[in-house]
């Protein structure tokens, strides 16, 4: 548990204010950082097709990878 949590109480408060937040719009991480690099103009390269090749290698077989990559957490 973080620091800043005392006691259950607080962690269900924490949690209560999360879940009335609203929900993000436009997508995950990976694509709202495709939208920033779009809207100033930076280049995002694709990964060459070794690379692809290598991260699958090292990575759980249900791990999913698309150019440009996105990464997500486990499901």
């Amino acid at each position: 548990m973080p620091s800043c949590l005392t006691d259950l109480d607080e962690l269900f408060d924490l949690s209560r204010a999360f879940s009335n937040l609203p929900l993000v719009k436009g997508g995950g991480m990976g694509v709202m950082a495709m939208d920033t690099c779009e809207e100033f103009g930076t280049e995002v390269v694709e990964l060459s097709e070794e690379a692809m090749k290598g991260l699958h290698g090292i990575s759980p077989l249900w791990e999913g990878f698309f150019n440009p990559l996105d990464v997500r957490p486990g499901v």
